[in-house]
């Protein structure tokens, strides 16, 4: 390779390179999809419902109602709020069994235990006042 050849090539060498590196570094191509993750996110949000009050953490509930965690992961794949909310609904009228529209099943006739509760007392307020509740899974959608 020659001084002339150098000479010529190589302010189109670096053009070529600074201007794919500069699209490599710092951009996405218009086409770039941001994936989310389920469970970071069912986990963070049943971490906002164990705040609230909720204390089970499972696909599991007691009192034929879903759990405000169940809401958090019916949020992930609804629509929106509304949606969500109405998923729920439809989840508290079920009875023991309830299987969401993305597959997922939902067993409602436990109790503290089986869904992630600590036992009775303790600062578990249990019962029809939280876990039990008909709005546990609409609380889980608003916040998620």
């Amino acid at each position: 390779c020659n001084e002339s050849a150098m000479n010529r090539f190589f302010p189109l060498l670096l053009l070529l390179c600074t201007g794919h590196a500069s699209a490599a570094i710092g951009s996405c191509p218009s086409t770039f999809v941001s994936t989310r993750d389920l469970r970071a996110d069912r986990r963070a949000c049943t971490v906002a419902c164990n705040t609230a009050g909720y204390c089970c953490t499972k696909n599991t509930g007691g009192c034929e109602k879903l759990t405000c965690s169940a809401g958090c992961h019916i949020a992930w794949h609804t629509s929106d709020e509304a949606a969500c909310v109405d998923e729920c609904e439809k989840g508290n009228t079920a009875g023991c069994t309830f299987m969401a529209t993305d597959g997922t099943q939902f067993q409602n006739c436990f109790g503290h235990e089986m869904c992630g509760c600590p036992a009775a007392g303790k600062g578990n307020d249990w019962g029809m006042a939280n876990d039990c509740s008909a709005s546990a899974c609409a609380d889980g959608c608003r916040l998620a």
